[in-house]
């Protein structure tokens, strides 16, 4: 037996007057996409830190200090998490 739809159980829940659900949700209010606001923002903080890693690797490197352990961290960690992000939403 195959499974139902997402639109499937919408609409059934829709149509049960015992769920409670105000007259006015529609079924294409409850499919629409809701990620705009959280997309933007994970945009803008992944740029944010990109640069701040890019910008913090460019001046160690050019300093007397060196690319130390504590930067191929801060390399390795951002690296890990774009792509972990990345993975994430393609699944």
């Amino acid at each position: 037996m195959a499974s139902p739809t997402n639109t499937q159980l919408i609409e059934s829940a829709l149509a049960d007057p015992s769920n409670n659900i105000p007259a006015d949700v529609t079924l294409a209010f409850l499919q629409e996409s809701k990620d705009r606001g959280a997309i933007i923002a994970i945009l803008f903080i992944t740029s944010f830190v990109l640069v701040v890693v890019a910008v913090r690797s460019f001046a160690r490197c050019v300093s007397a200090r060196g690319f130390g352990l504590d930067d191929w961290l801060a390399v390795t960690a951002l690296v890990s998490g774009v792509q972990d992000g990345i993975v994430k939403r393609q699944y």
